[in-house]
């Protein structure tokens, strides 16, 4: 692994407009569906939904361009502007990077679905979980992977969040810093959209969710040689396992149980994550 190189007088500036503008587009969305709900845009918009169920051809482009790739276009916007063409080829080049280790690929699949194994164990027998297999649809499950990449986040995020993102913090501080902050930005990314949608939330709990989650896809990125491609696939293996529980499975006495199980098993691989990092970091690195 790169040691980390740490340069105060290296500018914060592209982290600083990719999080404003990323946070900014996530606002303006929360604020465009409430504004619609009330009548006040000539057109509806409400939750992202391809059934346009309340919501209009003009309402999902815009959920489109805010939610779904407000990340990516934030990235390119501030990539154009402070690092001209350059800086876009390299963005490319890393989108690109798939050539790793055999073992990183197994183990970008292996963990998410391990976790959700480890649900299902701790769920099932208390009666947590009911297995339904009427809901269970192997070829659908198998095309809803590869539409994940594109409208459930991965492609539309990571370019973002650890195609710019990260890297840029990384020229100034360690790797489990930057992974940190990421995921603080990411949380703040997050909470105008469920907002937008009405969705019951434990955001303390979420918190802890979404940073254990950042640091883990730090050490990954790091392993991967920088790649976002990488990173794209572990977004997608990361929500496509939690999707197989959701649809595999009804759950009659509700999903807060099993969420403090997802926490704790994903807390547990954050702090490996974090340790080999540690390890992997320089001492003068880590106290800068």
């Amino acid at each position: 692994m790169h040691a980390v190189k740490h340069d105060p007088g290296r500018s914060l500036r592209p982290a600083v407009i990719f999080t404003a503008l990323a946070l900014g587009f996530a606002f303006l969305d929360w604020a465009l569906i409430a504004l619609a709900h009330k009548g006040l845009l000539p057109f509806a918009m409400g939750p992202f939904d391809l059934s346009l169920d309340g919501n209009s051809i003009p309402g999902l482009a815009l959920e489109c361009l805010l939610r779904v790739f407000g990340p990516l276009v934030a990235a390119f916007i501030t990539v154009a502007y402070v690092y001209g063409r350059a800086g876009l080829r390299d963005g490319w080049r890393s989108l690109l990077r798939w050539r790793n280790p055999g073992w990183l690929y197994l183990l970008v699949f292996a963990w998410p679905l391990a976790a959700s194994a480890l649900i299902v164990a701790v769920g099932y027998p208390l009666g947590l979980l009911r297995f339904d297999p009427a809901q269970v649809h192997p070829l659908k499950f198998v095309i809803f992977f590869f539409i994940m990449i594109f409208l459930d986040g991965p492609l539309g995020e990571e370019p973002g969040w650890r195609g710019l993102l990260l890297p840029e913090l990384l020229k100034h501080m360690t790797p489990l810093k930057a992974g940190l902050a990421v995921g603080v930005v990411w949380y703040l990314w997050h909470i105008p959209l469920y907002l937008a949608d009405g969705k019951a939330v434990n955001f303390v709990g979420y918190f802890f969710n979404v940073v254990s989650l950042s640091v883990v896809f730090t050490w990954f990125y790091l392993r991967s040689g920088r790649s976002v491609f990488m990173s794209i696939l572990l977004h997608t293996t990361t929500n496509y396992a939690l999707f197989l529980v959701i649809k595999s499975f009804t759950l009659p006495q509700g999903i807060a149980t099993l969420q403090i199980v997802y926490d704790v098993i994903l807390a547990l691989i954050a702090v490996a994550a974090a340790v080999s990092m540690h390890r992997d970091t320089p001492p003068s690195a880590s106290a800068a």
